[in-house]
């Protein structure tokens, strides 16, 4: 711990000990609360200290036993690094190549957490979605799958997000719930979602399936 840090608890302390008596009780704990608030969000409170530091459990906070809790604030900071290039890490690839993305945060005393994220989804909470792989000059079906308690439900289908209606390369069956898309391109490569709506057109939900079209042309 540092000079500083030590005077700034030698100091804080003093302020807490309103009668002088070289320890801190509740009343005193209580009264302080009022002026050092935490955040509104917080859960923590200053009267929080005296059930999780008081060693000897005589209810009182001496100033030992005040200066390890704020030891273990200090041991318990990790002050993490990241060299400046390796700040953005641009990856090239192809459809079908794997890809191994790192982090390279180093973290001092204590290795840190490290989180992924997608589009601002925390990657641990992402479901891995349908995924299907088909060859070039293939068919490749598409189910989609929901439930629902009304008689009456729209489906539209969208490939990246755009409508998509039968034509020659895509065939919509089964009361909508299927379709089927002939001679496959690389350009056929997609996430392919159902939409389901009521209706009163109010959005009931969706299923996403990704099409991967890859390797040789087929031959009959």
């Amino acid at each position: 711990m540092s000079l500083v840090l030590l005077n700034d608890v030698s100091l804080l302390f003093t302020q807490l000990d309103e009668n002088g008596d070289g320890s801190i009780n509740i009343n005193e704990l209580w009264k302080k609360s009022a002026v050092y608030k935490p955040e509104p969000a917080s859960p923590c409170l200053l009267t929080d200290l005296l059930p999780h530091e008081d060693s000897n459990e005589d209810d009182f906070l001496d100033f030992t036993e005040f200066q390890n809790a704020f030891n273990k604030l200090y041991t318990a900071i990790t002050m993490v690094t990241l060299e400046q290039s390796l700040a953005v890490n641009t990856i090239q690839a192809h459809i079908g190549d794997n890809v191994e993305i790192r982090c390279d945060i180093i973290g001092k005393p204590q290795q840190p957490v490290i989180k992924w994220f997608r589009h601002n989804v925390d990657l641990t909470s992402v479901n891995v979605p349908n995924l299907k792989w088909s060859a070039i000059g293939g068919l490749a079906a598409v189910d989609c799958r929901y439930e629902s308690l009304d008689s009456d439900v729209k489906v539209k289908w969208y490939k990246n997000d755009e409508l998509i209606s039968a034509n020659q390369k895509i065939t919509i069956m089964h009361n909508e719930t299927r379709i089927e898309i002939g001679q496959l391109t690389r350009s056929d490569t997609g996430a392919y979602a159902c939409r389901v709506q009521n209706e009163a057109d109010s959005a009931m939900g969706q299923d996403i399936a990704s099409l991967l079209v890859q390797g040789l042309k087929l031959k009959f």
